[in-house]
């Protein structure tokens, strides 16, 4: 390898773990979310669908990095595109609940909508459309 493919190779990798390592602070601060919204009665459900969802999310694109083939991989991108999604509904059901602007829901899902995006590009290029 050239010394600028070494570079890309290892400026990509940087990236990669940076990403790896934002969707489990984002994971991590939805569980810390979750335990606060969940000693509301009413809230616990929600709370227990957005920690299925939003941990979904890390878990996917993790399994996609072992993928056997260029589809499975699409297939992992896909499901954590959809468990973003999901997230995403999450949130704003809260924030809807809540009836107004919460910070913490805020964060939540402006890093949610980031993590949506970076999932559906890299979908799109592994199937060509980009």
């Amino acid at each position: 390898m050239k010394n600028e493919e070494l570079k890309m190779k290892s400026g990509n990798d940087t990236w990669k773990q940076g990403y790896f390592l934002r969707l489990v602070q984002f994971s991590v601060a939805t569980l810390k979310f979750a335990d606060v919204i969940r000693t509301n009665r009413t809230l616990a459900p929600v709370a227990d669908q957005l920690i299925r969802s939003a941990t979904s999310i890390g878990a996917n694109v993790h399994e996609a990095q072992g993928a056997g083939s260029r589809k499975d991989f699409a297939h992992y991108l896909q499901i954590a595109l959809k468990s973003a999604r999901e997230t995403i509904y999450w949130l704003e059901v809260l924030q809807a609940y809540k009836g107004k602007p919460s910070d913490k829901i805020t964060v939540l899902l402006s890093e949610c909508k980031e993590i949506t995006s970076i999932v559906y590009g890299s979908l799109r290029t592994i199937r060509g459309l980009k």
